[in-house]
């Protein structure tokens, strides 16, 4: 920091350095609160851990069945998966969750036994469809949009 002297001439204050590290803490403090007041005013009402839990009664010629996956939700994406991608028995939901609670998700799956799937396709079909509900507070509802009627429940953890 240049510092007038005596003689009215600017010089290199001893300062320089200790005002110089001070600003850049200040600046890296305060970026550090932007960004925690940014990621605090992003996360949503339902954000966190799920249980979710989709029953599909026999139709069509399969038979029934129950899935239990875990999710996320965070800043409204919500996320789950159950089983190893690209193989038999694999199944994820993945969709968006307003603030008000109304989720739209898409599940996504590979057939991993002929018998339970509808029109009793072959192991490794892939397969998806929409599902729409509503949480509120720690639990929710939801429901299959089109096919066999498979309803979905959803349990904050």
């Amino acid at each position: 920091m240049l510092a007038p002297t005596a003689s009215g001439r600017f010089q290199e204050s001893s300062d320089s350095c200790n005002m110089h590290s001070l600003i850049c803490i200040l600046t890296v403090l305060a970026a550090g609160a932007i960004s925690g007041d940014a990621q605090a005013q992003s996360a949503g009402p339902f954000d966190g851990k799920w249980t979710t839990v989709v029953t599909c009664p026999a139709a069509e010629g399969a038979g029934s069945f129950t899935l239990l996956v875990d999710a996320d939700i965070k800043g409204g994406i919500f996320s789950g998966e159950k089983g190893e991608q690209g193989k038999p028995g694999w199944y994820s939901l993945n969709g968006k969750v307003q603030s008000d609670g109304a989720l739209e998700i898409l599940a996504r799956g590979i057939v991993p036994s002929s018998r339970l799937a509808a029109g009793n396709v072959p192991v490794g079909t892939a397969y998806g469809y929409p599902i729409k509900g509503r949480l509120e507070g720690a639990s929710g509802t939801g429901a299959r949009q089109g096919g066999r009627p498979c309803t979905v429940t959803f349990a904050k953890q």
